[in-house]
């Protein structure tokens, strides 16, 4: 066999094995939630920390000073931490609402129009939200791989750009959702609407 059927089949084997592994991961994810789940999966976020973290005044004046690469890459850390954090919670109600939804079709359930726009508005918001998300995290994952703090000749990227990959304000929209969520739970009562805002 040569080395190019063996390059080859290496790559093979490593995409395979990955692709199994996302498959797998995906198979033990519990993913029915019901509204009674909810509060306990829910993280507390501290959420004036994450707005100093993503301000790009902040950030100039805390790089002016000592070594700011090893400073940036501690922010990018915590910035990773903290966007984990708010997709888990944005992860946590868009499953409640995508579970609320099929139940609704599969038991035929009547929930009135207000209802289900409050339940289309959760979907809504909570993809938009995921899916920025995953790609500043992304964006996160290669600038950590590269270890741009031990190389000057790689440039610098402040975590408050990471904000807002493409279009979305990542901050804003975890507060749409965020709202979004309340909305629903304000059907099971206004206490749960209260406790969703304290809990997000």
């Amino acid at each position: 066999m040569g080395k190019d059927a063996v390059l080859l089949l290496m790559l093979a084997e490593a995409i395979g094995l990955t692709a199994l592994y996302f498959l797998l991961r995906r198979l033990s994810q519990f993913t029915k939630r019901t509204w009674d789940d909810v509060p306990e999966f829910l993280r507390q976020i501290n959420h004036e920390a994450v707005k100093r973290l993503f301000d790009a005044s902040e950030e100039k004046e805390v790089l002016a000073f000592g070594n700011s690469r090893r400073a940036l890459r501690c922010r990018l850390d915590l910035a990773r931490e903290y966007l984990r954090s708010l997709h888990h919670n944005v992860t946590i109600v868009y499953q409640w609402g995508e579970t609320e939804w099929k139940d609704m079709v599969r038991h035929c359930l009547e929930y009135d129009q207000e209802t289900q726009e409050k339940m289309l508005a959760l979907h809504r918001e909570a993809i938009t939200f995921l899916v920025a998300a995953r790609v500043a995290l992304l964006k996160m994952w290669l600038w950590s791989v590269l270890q741009f703090e031990k190389w000057p000749v790689v440039p610098l990227a402040g975590v408050a750009k990471l904000r807002s990959p493409g279009s979305v304000d990542l901050l804003h929209s975890y507060q749409r959702v965020k709202h979004a969520a309340a909305a629903l739970a304000s059907v099971y009562g206004e206490e749960h609407r209260e406790e969703i805002g304290n809990l997000m």
